[in-house]
């Protein structure tokens, strides 16, 4: 048990930063947010939003795989 505490543990330390771009009045600014394997994509919505925002989506767009909406 306590091995896979420990597991549990270390995986919640990793962390890597993702550039989110997200628009704004002049255009389309990045904005870099910091994910763990526990992050939602809600977080990081939460993350790049300005409080009183309209609702927003979440999109990933890969060149060869095309684009997939997270809500």
């Amino acid at each position: 048990m306590k091995y896979e505490q420990g597991i549990d543990y270390l995986i919640s330390l990793l962390q890597m930063i993702v550039r989110v771009w997200c628009e704004s009045g002049a255009g389309w600014a990045p904005t870099h947010v910091p994910v763990t394997p526990d992050t939602t994509c809600r977080d990081v919505l939460d993350c790049c939003r300005e409080p009183g925002d309209e609702p927003c989506l979440l999109l990933s767009v890969h060149p060869h795989l095309g684009g997939t909406i997270f809500r």
